[in-house]
C-alpha cells in the first residue's frame, strides 16, 4: 500500500489503500471480458497485485502521490510548461565521467 502510493508521504498511504481496495473490484469486472482459462485461474489476483506493484516500483518510484505531484504542477505552470520538465536528471554528464 505504500509502496504504490508513494514512500514517505501520509497522502501516499491512503492513495495506495484507495488503489488496493479498488483493485480486487476491477479484476472481477475484468474477469468476465478475459478467457475462462484465464479469468478462473486461482492465482490471478496474487499476480495482478505482484505485476502492479513491480510496475509502480519500476516506472513510477513515487507512487502515486508523486504522480499526482507532477500533474499538479503541471496545471500550475500549464502555460509555461516544457517539455523535459520533470525528466530525471543525472548526477553527473558524460563528459565529467571520462576524466
Amino acid at each position: 500500500m505504500v509502496v504504490i502510493g508513494g514512500l514517505g508521504s501520509i497522502h501516499g498511504a491512503f492513495l495506495g489503500a484507495i488503489f488496493l481496495i479498488g483493485l480486487p473490484q476491477a479484476i472481477g469486472a475484468l474477469k468476465d471480458f478475459l478467457p475462462e482459462s484465464v479469468g478462473q485461474a486461482p492465482g490471478l489476483k496474487a499476480v495482478v497485485y505482484g505485476a502492479v506493484l513491480i510496475a509502480f516500483v519500476l516506472f513510477e518510484p513515487l507512487g502515486l502521490y508523486g504522480r499526482w505531484l507532477k500533474v499538479r504542477t503541471y496545471l500550475q505552470l500549464f502555460p509555461f510548461y516544457r517539455k523535459g520538465l520533470f525528466k530525471r536528471q543525472k548526477s553527473f554528464l558524460k563528459s565529467d565521467r571520462l576524466k
